[in-house]
């Protein structure tokens, strides 16, 4: 779990094609499939931080306190592992 945390909380790979981006899109990936309330509750959640420290939308990149995004990526990935991710893109493959 701390492992997906980290590939999401890692800004210099967003939008390039390392390997925490990867993980940070096939763990999105899986939620859609297996956990989509859990993912609608995790995209509103970070969105509401997001939009608190950027409230005039200026910004592509993430503004949302560290600490707090943190927070909310451990309450709602809990029960998503990194094996578990794994596991379902060799499913969809």
């Amino acid at each position: 779990n701390d492992r997906i945390i980290q590939s999401f909380l890692n800004d210099r790979a967003a939008g390039q094609p390392l390997e925490d981006q990867m993980i940070a899109w096939a763990t999105l990936d899986f939620l859609s499939d297996h956990s989509p309330q859990t993912l609608q509750n995790l995209m509103t959640r970070l969105a509401k931080v997001h939009s608190a420290a950027d409230p005039r939308g200026r910004h592509s990149s993430w503004r949302g306190e560290a600490a707090s995004t943190e927070q909310i990526l451990a309450t709602h990935l809990s029960e998503t592992t990194h094996s578990t991710v794994i596991k379902h893109l060799d499913k969809a493959h």
